[in-house]
């Protein structure tokens, strides 16, 4: 085999495994990473203000109590509730959409070009929330509610469209506030 021969060889083999090599290694780094909160929102924006600071305060509980439905999970018998617990996506699929989206914004950041992202631009979809919620609403033992009405049980709304997230809120509503959820109604309820 000619010398020439040899290096088409290691590139045509070679680069697609480095870069095989890269990105599962950088998957294994940025997974352990992740398991610490404080991770999430390390990144500068400028001296005075973290990234995603204002989702991770409003993460803990005020005064002892949930103020979001985030703060909820946090709080939950499940602990410690990260982050990256919901962040990171239900399926294999998911978490290689958002590792990707992840490394983009990481090369936007250093290059000083990047925002604070005010939605998700890869939808979790509800099969993140039936990881822990298999059936939502369920009232065993009580009176049908709002998830087991015939006519409910196939909208086509996400879960965190009506239970936001990180809105600070009430739990005594189950994270719904009237101005968001009020419109979703009104599609089908108009007349009501």
């Amino acid at each position: 085999m000619r010398h020439s021969q040899r290096w088409l060889w290691l590139l045509l083999v070679g680069a697609p495994v480095a870069a095989a090599a890269s990105f599962g290694a950088g998957l294994a780094v940025t997974d352990r990473l992740e398991q610490d909160n404080r991770f999430c929102i390390a990144c500068h924006v400028s001296s005075e203000k973290r990234l995603h600071q204002d989702k991770y305060d409003g993460f803990l509980p005020v005064d002892g109590l949930a103020a979001s439905l985030a703060a909820a999970h946090h709080g939950s018998k499940r602990e410690p509730f990260k982050c990256v617990d919901c962040h990171n996506g239900a399926t294999f699929t998911d978490k290689l959409m958002i590792k990707t989206q992840a490394a983009s914004d990481t090369i936007a950041y250093f290059l000083g070009n990047f925002e604070e992202p005010r939605s998700m631009r890869f939808s979790l979809g509800n099969r993140l929330c039936r990881t822990c919620h298999f059936k939502a609403g369920d009232t065993t033992g009580k009176k049908a509610s709002f998830h087991q009405a015939d006519d409910h049980a196939k909208l086509p709304f996400l879960c965190y469209e009506c239970h936001q997230v990180h809105l600070q809120t009430k739990r005594e509503t189950q994270f719904l506030e009237r101005d968001v959820v009020q419109p979703l109604c009104d599609e089908c309820h108009s007349k009501l």
